[in-house]
Formats: structure tokens, sequence, C-alpha cells
């Protein structure tokens, strides 16, 4: 009986240690940023498509956009897009949890400005607009 009590001891302290190294169903918030843009296509303006879409998230979260952003923001992570079905329409959703909220605000702007200026540049494209400016909300996340 009381290597058994013992044993259950020992797991109880090991389960407490390892809740307290990992966080154990804590959760934490994050600052994320949202804007909307629409993104169309001069070739066929009824919907984006998904191949353009496709480009359009290798080539905002590309080492030559990043690159600008960085020199500005210190280091940043990707940045999503979201398509909205049936629309031209893109959700732009970044995490910025290390930056003041102006400063994440004024990121996101800038890295749309950047993505635009390329995308004008690689595709002659310069139709791509922002709809809804970044605004910051907040999510919970399990740790």
């Amino acid at each position: 009986m009381k290597k058994v009590l013992g044993l259950a001891i020992v797991i109880i302290i090991l389960l407490g240690t390892m809740c307290t190294l990992v966080g154990c169903g804590k959760k934490e918030k994050q600052k994320i940023v949202y804007a909307s843009i629409v993104a169309g296509n001069e070739t066929n303006s009824q919907a984006l498509n998904t191949k353009l879409f496709q480009t359009y998230e290798q080539i905002i979260n590309s080492r030559a956009i990043k690159s600008v952003i960085e020199d500005k923001y210190g280091s940043v992570g990707d940045i999503e897009l979201e398509y909205v079905e049936d629309t031209e329409m893109i959700k732009v959703i970044y995490v910025c949890d290390d930056h003041t909220d102006d400063e994440c605000i004024n990121l996101v702007n800038d890295w749309i400005a950047e993505f635009t200026r390329r995308v004008n540049e690689l595709y002659n494209i310069n139709d791509i607009r922002i709809v809804d400016e970044p605004q910051i909300t907040t999510r919970t996340v399990k740790k």
C-alpha cells in the first residue's frame, strides 16, 4: 500500500512539473491585425482564381518583401492570406505580439504596400487596393 501511495505521489509531482513547464492548458492572448484587400485580376475580373491567390501567398511572404519589412520593424513571421470565396477579396491576417498597436498597424500597411508594389512590378497588375484598413483584435489560443 505504501508503494502505491508513493508511486501516486511521484506521478502527481511529475504531472505538476510537466504542466508547469509546458503550460498544461494555459491560454494566452495573441494580438491579431486584420485587413481586407481587393486583388482584382485584369484578365479574369469575375473572381480571383486559385492559382493567382496561391501566387499572391508566396509573393507576400517572399524574402524580397519580408526583408524590406524586417529592415524597418525587425524580425517578423509570416503574414496569412485568406481567400474570400467567389470574390476578389483577400483577408490579410498577421499575429503581431512584439510591437505596439501603432507599429502593428503600420507594419501591415507597409507590408501590403510593398506587396502591391512588387505585384505591379512583376505582373503589371495595379488593381490591388485596401478595403478595410488594418485593425487590431485579440484571440485566445492554447499555449
